[in-house]
């Protein structure tokens, strides 16, 4: 393992060239993690299914700044960020959380040596996908979790999409595809955000697919305006993503803008 350096990065091979990810979007989330309800509520989906899976180590990859670091830890769960991206990298170990600048490949781990892997709005970012979860169903142990998200519905594909690098979107039925053959068997796929979706059909795949499409710099305010609400929107959205939280726990939401993919390493892989 390599040394960490001054500013607490264990750096590997700088991969960067080839991450689908734009660089803006990192200022926009800033330090700690970045704030807003969408951050929140997803961290808060995640964190109570770890807890309640007795996951304490999570290995995040693709960590971005660090998104997911201190809302998991406030249910337990100790995070280890493995990021591509330097300016990321930076983030998060700014956070004081263990930090590897690379890939997960770059480490080259050995088989069945993680108990937990977080891949959070990543998978569509990939090209070809394939490769990294076959990787994660390698350095997990058997028995070990992976828990995924990615955003819901090729319907729903607008500008945003393309500027944010992505290159598809999801259904759980899609999802639980794309771990076939992977050595990952699908424990569970559910939705998040349900009351997100006619908003986003509306204001951004609508427009889109009538050719009212923004530029470059146009669509990447749009999604920081998502990022970072104002606080009377941000009050109002997490009373909501709370209430569909507690709806999600006894009825699993039919549709959302975004799907959580719990899967396991199977015994034989």
């Amino acid at each position: 393992m390599p040394e960490a350096d001054s500013e607490g990065v264990r750096w590997l091979e700088d991969q960067s060239a080839r991450i689908s990810y734009p660089r803006d979007v990192l200022d926009t989330l800033a330090a700690d993690g970045g704030e807003g309800f969408w951050l929140d509520a997803r961290g808060n989906a995640v964190g109570t299914l770890l807890k309640d899976a007795g996951v304490s180590t999570l290995w995040d990859v693709g960590a971005g700044t660090g998104v997911m670091t201190n809302r998991l830890s406030a249910f337990g769960v100790d995070v280890i960020s493995i990021e591509p991206l330097p300016e990321g990298a930076r983030a998060i170990a700014k956070m004081g959380a263990e930090t590897f600048g690379g890939t997960l490949q770059d480490l080259k781990l050995p088989d069945g040596s993680l108990p937990a892997v977080g891949l959070f709005d990543v998978v569509e970012h990939l090209e070809h996908p394939s490769e990294l979860l076959a990787e994660v169903a390698r350095v997990l142990q058997p028995g070990g979790t992976l828990v995924m998200t990615v955003p819901a519905y090729q319907w729903l594909w607008s500008a945003e999409d393309i500027e944010l690098g992505h290159f598809r979107r999801y259904s759980t039925s899609t999802a639980r595809e794309e771990l076939k053959g992977t050595g990952l068997s699908v424990v569970a796929a559910t939705y998040l955000f349900a009351t997100l979706v006619p908003a986003a059909a509306l204001l951004r795949t609508l427009p889109y697919r009538l050719g009212r499409r923004k530029d470059s710099a146009a669509a990447l305010e749009r999604n920081a305006e998502r990022l970072q609400p104002s606080s009377r929107v941000n009050d109002l959205a997490n009373k909501i993503f709370s209430a569909e939280a507690r709806i999600a726990r006894n009825v699993p939401l039919p549709f959302g803008l975004s799907v959580l993919v719990v899967a396991r390493r199977v015994a034989s892989q």
